[in-house]
């Protein structure tokens, strides 16, 4: 844990010396993400087209602020990757609750494609979990839902 002192100044006291914790979950989560996009790039998704379009699916519709809070992005990379689903006809943009917002909604298309990807994400998740063990599956989650509260 680290404590600092009020205003920003740099930390008093690191009880846990070492590596950084932000640059090895960093490379964690990089490891991560080639895994799952080299299993399921037959299915023409990456793993953030998925998660996307998943968390589009079970919460449509949604604005893109929403959306963007309930995946933990900012806006600029959330709109940067609904560009390229959208180009490929799996969402659309549909005028929301007032003129100013746009609801994102999934298309039958991007409906089809979470169909042909899911079988290889599930194979990625076998594999991970195959690696790591179910306890530290479950540890990890429990870790990374710790790490997001930070941010509170």
């Amino acid at each position: 844990m680290i404590r600092t002192t009020s205003g920003g100044d740099a930390p008093r006291q690191q009880t846990s010396p070492g590596k950084c914790v932000c640059a090895q979950v960093r490379r964690a989560s990089r490891v991560l993400t080639r895994l799952y996009d080299r299993i399921m790039g037959p299915s023409g998704l990456t793993v953030t087209q998925y998660s996307l379009l998943r968390n589009i699916m079970v919460s449509e519709p949604m604005s893109v602020s929403e959306l963007a809070r309930v995946m933990n992005l900012d806006r600029t990379t959330l709109v940067r990757n609904l560009k390229a689903v959208e180009a490929a006809g799996f969402v659309r943009s549909d005028r929301g609750k007032d003129a100013r917002m746009r609801a994102i909604n999934i298309t039958g298309t991007g409906e089809d494609a979470v169909a042909r990807a899911m079988p290889y994400w599930n194979e990625a998740q076998v594999i991970v979990g195959s690696h790591l063990g179910e306890d530290d599956v479950r540890k990890l989650v429990a870790l990374v839902e710790a790490i997001e509260a930070l941010d509170d």
